[in-house]
């Protein structure tokens, strides 16, 4: 099925939405979410792609990297 919608915001709430209706405890709709959201901040902060099906290896790659060596990560201060 293809997404109507493939910007990774809107992905991400899908996703939220889906969970949910699979019913899906709010504990674990809010980890899926909350990291998910921090994957949407990156590529945005990073201005890197918006759209799902322009995300290469390579964003995933600064991803983890951002993750393993960033102090300030996540824009909040977090080391976690």
């Amino acid at each position: 099925m293809k997404a109507k919608n493939s910007k990774l915001r809107q992905v991400i709430e899908d996703l939220k939405v889906a969970k949910q209706a699979e019913g899906c405890s709010k504990d674990t709709v809010a980890f899926y979410y909350e990291n998910l959201i921090r994957i949407d901040w990156f590529m945005e902060t990073n201005k890197l792609a918006a759209d799902v099906r322009d995300i290469t290896v390579g964003h995933i790659r600064a991803l983890l990297v951002y993750v393993t060596t960033g102090s300030n990560r996540w824009g909040i201060g977090s080391t976690s």
